[in-house]
């Protein structure tokens, strides 16, 4: 039995074939016209996938200008007692968000939503569509909803090989990161939170410069727990995909 083709090859042929009737070219190569036509033609396509480029986004968090793509994306337990109620939400009456959510910002970015950690709760926050790279200076940040106190923090980093050992961020790490806003935490309040940021260096875990991690763990320090709300990357790179485009304007001219 034959596997039918795949869309997307029928869709790289069609698009190939319909940008060759659009840029088609005077059939003598050593014109001075072919040449121009070929130019235009490729200036053109250039022009066209310029406008297909996204654009990468950014949110402003207090003195925080971060790509959206830099937060974490996921968030899991991995030690302590089993989490089962506390957390906050910027919008009213807003469905508890679970830590899988809460701790990797709603809707993956950002600070609309967080959890209350109890001392010893262990998370561990993974970035997906990104990596921490470790450069000069602050490599990191974990945002904190400071509602009576600031939260103290152990934390550890590392990738799918393991994790440094845990270091410990007691709340004087922590600084204003710019912005208050009001949280509604287990559907009572709203309540003042004054956003803290604790930075983060790769250094300090002994990771070498270059190098990269995909996640962090995370684990309050003062008996009454903490409030996370989401971590981001300052130093974050992306492993890039191969370029279509750049093999359908090769396919353009073979």
């Amino acid at each position: 039995m034959f596997a039918p083709k795949s869309h997307h090859k029928m869709t790289s042929h069609k698009c190939a074939s319909t940008m060759r009737s659009l840029f088609r070219c005077p059939p003598n190569p050593a014109s001075a016209t072919q040449h121009f036509c070929r130019g235009l033609g490729f200036l053109s396509l250039l022009l066209l996938v310029a406008g297909a480029v996204p654009v990468h986004a950014h949110v402003q968090i207090g003195n925080y200008t971060l790509a959206t793509s830099a937060f974490a994306d996921e968030a899991t337990q991995v030690a302590g007692t089993p989490w089962t109620s506390g957390c906050f939400h910027r919008q009213t009456y807003r469905i508890c968000m679970p830590p899988e959510n809460g701790l990797a910002g709603y809707g993956g970015i950002g600070i609309d939503a967080g959890v209350h950690i109890a001392s010893d709760m262990v998370f561990q926050l993974d970035f997906i569509d990104n990596v921490v790279v470790n450069q000069t200076g602050s490599d990191l940040v974990l945002f904190d909803a400071a509602f009576t106190a600031t939260s103290g923090y152990n934390i550890a980093v590392g990738d799918s090989a393991g994790f440094e050992t845990f270091i410990a961020f007691p709340p004087d790490r922590a600084i204003y990161a710019g912005i208050s806003d009001l949280y509604w935490y287990d559907f009572h309040g709203p309540h003042w939170a004054g956003v803290m940021a604790i930075e983060i260096e790769l250094d300090d875990f002994g990771i070498a410069p270059g190098a990269l991690i995909t996640s962090i763990r995370i684990q309050a320090t003062e008996p009454t727990g903490s409030n996370p709300l989401s971590a981001a990357a300052l130093h974050s790179d992306v492993v890039p995909a191969e370029s279509r485009t750049w093999g359908l304007i090769k396919s353009l001219y073979r």
